[in-house]
């Protein structure tokens, strides 16, 4: 609540210091360019910095994914679904699952190889479930199990609402 407020008593400083910057631009009290004109009036810059969500606003719009958009659910993720696996270090992998969409693996514990190796699922039917289901590597045949799931998100390009439960 605090860096909310803390926001808006910046921004309404903005918004003098530009209206004050506006009256020597050739700007009258609606934004509008008077003779010298601008490219773009107040109202419009205005409009313009608050349709950008702030940083804490994309960070609460994470808390409020809904797994089922990203193929998650009840801990499980559809084989058919999966276009792509990347590990990104011996415990977690990004998994490309179609729309332009990102699954985040962890396993349970490391698994040594596994980025280089390759293996096989484990699965017990069509879909690859977290606790239950493990990948086996090819050479040395250790299995690696599930751990979890996750909607993988970036911060850049989640928007309010975007992925919100219905």
């Amino acid at each position: 609540m605090k860096a909310t407020r803390w926001y808006f008593a910046v921004f309404a400083l903005t918004l003098m210091s530009w209206s004050v910057g506006a009256q020597d631009a050739g700007v009258d009290a609606k934004g509008d360019a008077l003779d010298s004109g601008l490219d773009k009036p107040l109202q419009e810059l205005v409009e313009d910095e608050l349709s950008e969500p702030t940083l804490i606003e994309k960070m609460q719009a994470i808390d409020k994914v809904d797994p089922a958009k990203w193929g998650i659910r009840k801990d499980c993720i559809s084989i058919r679904n999966i276009r792509n696996i990347s590990f990104q270090d011996d415990q977690s992998a990004i998994i490309k699952v179609g729309r332009g969409k990102e699954v985040l693996m962890r396993l349970r514990r490391e698994c040594r190889g596994i980025r280089h190796e390759g293996f096989i699922y484990q699965a017990r039917g069509s879909r690859l479930c977290a606790r239950f289901d493990r990948l086996k590597l090819y050479k040395t045949g250790i299995t690696c199990q599930i751990e979890s799931f996750e909607p993988y998100i970036k911060v850049e390009s989640i928007k309010p609402g975007e992925g919100e439960e219905s």
